[in-house]
């Protein structure tokens, strides 16, 4: 997985657990779009 995605999404995630979730979800979809085929089997385990 590409550094800037999964950065991304672990910025999503501490997000997620300070309760911005608007926030995280906005950041997790932007970076799930972006994402290859490959990464997208990665992110989904």
């Amino acid at each position: 997985m590409r550094p800037s995605i999964e950065s991304a999404l672990k910025r999503a995630a501490e997000l997620t657990r300070r309760n911005e979730g608007v926030q995280a979800v906005a950041i997790a979809e932007a970076a799930i779009s972006r994402a290859t085929d490959d990464e997208h089997a990665e992110i989904r385990q």
